[in-house]
């Protein structure tokens, strides 16, 4: 940490730079949040109450697994899989010009604003905090209000 903190010193547009790149990162994995979670509590919930109320789940439980990380991202119309160079932060939206690459179906603006608010909020707690535990305790918070 110590190098962290000299660099944040000496070169402060650096260590700003390098945390805003590192919010834009999170801010994907936050709009997968932003998208899954909703689904894997509600299907969660589902089987809680299946499994109270002792009715089956054989017609009304999905087979595949659906967590954080599988299945991998896909377009939602035609489930063309996201590849890495379609996922990278704000630049892949842009190239691709909001649009799949597959189908031509308009990738939602949802997604590169969410990088974006989470790339500039993490620039500013990095302008604000040295890096420490005062850093990773307030982009925590921060992170989570987002999502």
């Amino acid at each position: 940490m110590h190098e962290f903190e000299l660099l944040a010193q000496q070169l402060p547009w650096l260590y700003i730079s390098l945390l805003t790149i590192l919010g834009l990162l999170v801010g994907s994995f936050l709009n997968v949040v932003i998208y899954r979670l909703p689904i894997m509590l509600e299907r969660s919930w589902q089987q809680e109450y299946r499994d109270y109320f002792g009715e089956s789940s054989a017609d009304t439980t999905p087979t595949t697994r659906f967590n954080l990380m599988i299945p991998r991202s896909a377009c939602p119309h035609c489930g063309h899989p996201i590849s890495a160079l379609e996922n990278i932060p704000l630049v892949s939206w842009l190239w691709l010009r909001g649009r799949c690459r597959a189908c031509q179906a308009p990738i939602s603006a949802r997604y590169p604003l969410v990088e974006l608010l989470t790339g500039l909020a993490t620039a500013c707690v990095a302008w604000h905090f040295n890096p420490g535990w005062p850093l990773l305790g307030a982009l925590g918070p921060t992170w989570t209000l987002i999502a």
